[in-house]
């Protein structure tokens, strides 16, 4: 059943370049929630927009269940919490806005949410929705909390300009203004814009102080842009090496294999791993290629030329999981010998710094216990650490 719902998770979330199904999901949730919205478009409802809401509506429902039901996926969390906890996510919440205002549709007897037809336009939330399959729009969401505090810098920045300008010109502009609230509501609409001539100085005082704060104005507005796109293109780079890298890494995965198969001699290779704890419990992955996919294994990869093993564990991390960690003390070293090469692992404890540890490889993980550590099919070297994880989370 596991496996079962895994897929099911894989299909319904955004597609990979790789995954035909995944990819038409994504096409018929697009369809639907632009047919879904056009009614918006008129003021008549016209009898086809009654079978639309209906067929529509199924459809996000259907859709909300699914992902209730991987829920644990997605979280990276296979407790019962994970259900109960998805819910109350951004994401979940954008799911249940949008299908609410339909509901008195569906069924005579769902009398309770016909309060729901007032907030008709409740429905345009369903765009929204549209966000999670636009591979741009998670782009930018990612730099604009990558960028969190910069932007936020300049919001204050925003809001202490309609501020000042405001107190300004409702001193200088007294018989222009007749309440401080409009002069705030002047300042900010001359912010992106030039006004919309309802209300305006009349003095050559007033008329120069407007000049001088549209100046300002042009320069605030200008920032956050310059944020997002200097993020956005920070991310592209990231994603191109990150592409880059993976086809590296095949590559050296393919040369290893056809080293041990000509009969060369055995290969070392020095990799890092992180045992990754959150209290009473450490994170492992099912590797997703390869010889040896589908056996668990604590994250982590090779160490490149120049790097210490932590460098390359923090680097390795960011690049599997999205996540930024930070390394503690040395577990222990393993040495292993595989068919085709030697393997050389140095084990840390590691903590998560930022991030909620997104699947970019593994094709699974879980948290386990102390109790729990033993029920996955672990690869032969990470079981040589197993003994001293347990000793440590008891």
């Amino acid at each position: 059943m596991d496996n079962v719902r895994r897929r099911v998770y894989e299909i319904i979330e955004v597609a990979r370049e790789d995954d035909k199904a995944s990819f038409w999901y994504d096409m018929l949730m697009l369809l639907t929630i632009v047919v879904s919205i056009l009614p918006l478009a008129f003021k008549k409802r016209y009898w086809i927009f009654q079978y639309t809401d209906e067929v529509t509506t199924t459809l996000f429902i259907v859709d909300y269940l699914l992902r209730l039901w991987t829920a644990d996926f997605k979280l990276n969390d296979r407790s019962a919490a994970a259900f109960f906890r998805y819910p109350f996510t951004p994401w979940a919440i954008i799911d249940l806005v949008s299908i609410l205002p339909t509901l008195a549709y569906l069924h005579v007897k769902l009398r309770m949410f016909r309060v729901f037809r007032l907030f008709r336009t409740l429905r345009v939330l369903r765009i929204f929705k549209a966000l999670r399959y636009s591979k741009s729009m998670t782009i930018i969401m990612t730099v604009i909390r990558n960028s969190k505090e910069a932007l936020g810098a300049v919001c204050m920045l925003a809001v202490m300009y309609i501020l000042v300008s405001a107190l300004v010109i409702f001193n200088v502009e007294g018989k222009s203004f007749d309440t401080f609230f409009e002069a705030v509501y002047w300042a900010t609409v001359s912010l992106t814009t030039v006004g919309y001539g309802d209300i305006y100085p009349v003095t050559t005082a007033g008329r120069v102080i407007t000049m001088v704060s549209s100046l300002f104005g042009i320069a605030i507005v200008a920032l956050p842009a310059g944020i997002i796109t200097a993020g956005y293109m920070e991310e592209l780079v990231e994603m191109r090496d990150e592409k880059m890298r993976k086809a590296l890494r095949k590559a050296e995965r393919m040369a290893d294999q056809d080293t041990a198969e000509q009969g060369g001699s055995v290969k070392t290779i020095r990799v890092v791993a992180a045992v990754i704890r959150d209290k009473e419990r450490i994170f492992a992955t099912a590797r997703g290629y390869g010889e040896y996919k589908g056996g668990w294994e604590f994250p982590g990869g090779k160490i490149e030329a120049g790097e210490t093993p932590q460098e390359a564990l923090v680097r390795e991390i960011r690049e599997e999981l999205d996540t930024e960690i930070i390394v503690g003390d040395l577990i222990d070293t393993i040495e292993f010998d595989y068919p085709a090469f030697h393997l050389s692992m140095d084990c840390f404890w590691a903590r998560i710094k930022k991030g909620s540890l997104t699947l970019k490889e593994a094709e699974e993980a879980r948290w386990l216990t102390a109790e729990t550590i033993d029920s996955v099919d672990w690869l032969p070297a990470d079981r040589g650490l197993l003994e001293k994880i347990k000793e440590e989370l008891r």
